[in-house]
């Protein structure tokens, strides 16, 4: 266990620039959907509501309420894994081969580092959603809370792939997670295309999936959970041939 704390105080030390920069670039954002979404109620975005433009309002303020959250995740995320370009360069793999502790506590301790990711991108999720909502002055509704966690626990599916441990840690790595994220989202946008053109009430399939946010947040964090352990063998023994 102790090694698995300073594996993770190393890599937040190696990154500290990076995580203050994200960090700010999240509280920024997180402000400035603040503001936007407060103008919903006092400043001019306000008329927009008595031009009966409700959807646009709705749209808006759950869009900013779940962006901190998703910025916070993707890029930390893509700053945590990539150490594993760096420790291959300087020879840290190496090193470890002579430490008491196994590739795979290493593989664990890493996406462990994306799971602690996933926690704190949920809790500026959160803060996110309540700060915007309150302020535009829109009812929170816990499935707006589960929704947000759908998306992440979405999102966390890709990052817990050991596919920087694939590519080595390379620019590689980060563009074919966001590519499969990308290819990810233009089969679901064709699904619902298909559902439209083929007659079935897409308005009824959005409320099913809204109304039942809380057993799909269940089911993905049983996906996560197994793709964690997958993940977790399949980089140790990846690990383990990477030590030249």
């Amino acid at each position: 266990m102790r090694y698995a704390v300073a594996f993770i105080r190393k890599d937040i030390y190696y990154l500290r620039k990076q995580l203050i920069i994200a960090a700010c670039s999240v509280v920024g954002f997180t402000i400035f959907g603040v503001l936007f979404c407060g103008s919903y109620k006092y400043g001019n975005l306000a008329k927009l509501l008595e031009n009966d433009c409700n959807d646009t309002y709705m749209t808006a303020t759950s869009l900013f309420g779940v962006l901190p959250g998703v910025l916070c995740l993707l890029s930390l995320g893509v700053i945590f894994w990539g150490t594993v370009s760096n420790d291959r360069r300087n020879g840290w793999y190496m090193f470890t081969s002579t430490l008491p502790v196994s590739k795979r506590l290493i593989a664990v301790t890493k996406l462990g580092e994306i799971a602690a990711v996933f926690v704190i991108s949920g809790v500026i999720g959160v803060v996110g959603i309540l700060s915007c909502y309150t302020v535009s002055g829109r009812d929170i509704a816990v499935n707006d809370i589960f929704i947000m966690a759908d998306v992440l626990l979405f999102l966390l599916i890709f990052l817990l792939l050991p596919t920087f441990y694939f590519f080595k840690g390379r620019e590689t790595a980060s563009f074919f997670t966001f590519f499969l994220m990308y290819i990810t989202a233009d089969i679901a946008t064709a699904v619902i295309m298909l559902s439209m053109k083929s007659d079935l009430d897409l308005q009824k399939a959005m409320t099913f999936l809204q109304d039942n946010a809380a057993v799909i947040s269940f089911i993905l964090i049983a996906v996560n959970i197994a793709v964690f352990a997958v993940s977790a063998a399949v980089s140790a023994k990846i690990l383990g041939k990477d030590v030249r």
